[in-house]
């Protein structure tokens, strides 16, 4: 009897085994499938992330590159530079609200004369708004007009967060100052991102000393407005068109 006891002792102690085996296999099956599930998450997740970083910053190229093209343009027009070193304000504004009339309806926005002093003599979207000092807050502009660069990305204004393209202009080889042009970084935009990738999508406030623009190569004044094609003054003027590191940075937090 006793031996028989033993016997059973062995087996029951041998299926309580089992069954802690099983229970320990089962966790342990269930902590790897787990991390598996986790790990494909986070992937699916950098992949949206990774597709969400390349729309916007594709969308910033497209439209620093319409603006781009579009100050260019202007820079090479002759009449407009002389009516610029002049700063006859009322008559750049009359040669040149009809071409901001056709710029509105690609998209544009903003057009405006700024003074090698900092100041801007002529917003062709708002004529009633000039001379004011715009050191502290449009570094686009200060970048361009110290440094003698095309400068264009992102940057907050007085009208909002917005994609600016700046050229320096000149006329017989004289620095007269910087012709700005840009779009809006508005409700159109998240539209775009929610109809690709649906969520809650917002602006946030983006501080003003993050580095979100992107210089180009100086533009040198054998290079200005009249000797050139736009076009050919685009490929000159530029060494790299793409989206700074402070604004993808930024698209990843």
């Amino acid at each position: 009897m006793a031996r028989g006891f033993r016997r059973f002792l062995r087996i029951r102690n041998s299926f309580l085994l089992v069954i802690i085996l099983t229970q320990l296999l089962f966790f342990a099956l269930a902590g790897l499938f787990t991390r598996v599930a986790l790990k494909l998450i986070d992937a699916a997740e950098e992949e949206k992330r990774a597709s969400v970083i390349s729309l916007v910053v594709n969308t910033v190229d497209q439209a620093a590159s319409s603006a781009l093209n579009g100050v260019l343009a202007v820079a090479a027009n002759n009449q407009y530079m002389r009516l610029f070193q002049s700063r006859d304000r009322e008559a750049l504004l009359g040669a040149t609200e009809g071409l901001f009339s056709s710029l509105k309806a690609n998209g544009l926005k903003q057009f405006q004369f700024n003074l090698p002093e900092f100041k801007t003599l002529l917003r062709v979207h708002n004529p009633p708004e000039f001379g004011e000092d715009f050191t502290t807050e449009r570094p686009t502009l200060v970048s361009c007009i110290t440094e003698k660069k095309v400068v264009y990305g992102l940057e907050q204004g007085r009208s909002g967060y917005g994609f600016r393209s700046v050229t320096p202009a000149y006329l017989n080889g004289r620095f007269i100052g910087c012709i700005e042009m840009g779009s809006d970084l508005d409700a159109r935009f998240l539209e775009k991102v929610n109809a690709n990738y649906p969520g809650q999508w917002a602006i946030v406030r983006i501080e003003k000393t993050l580095n979100l623009t992107q210089c180009t190569r100086r533009r040198h004044p054998e290079r200005a407005p009249g000797q050139h094609h736009p076009r050919q003054g685009l490929h000159d003027s530029r060494t790299h068109f793409g989206v700074s590191s402070g604004f993808q940075a930024l698209l990843r937090l």
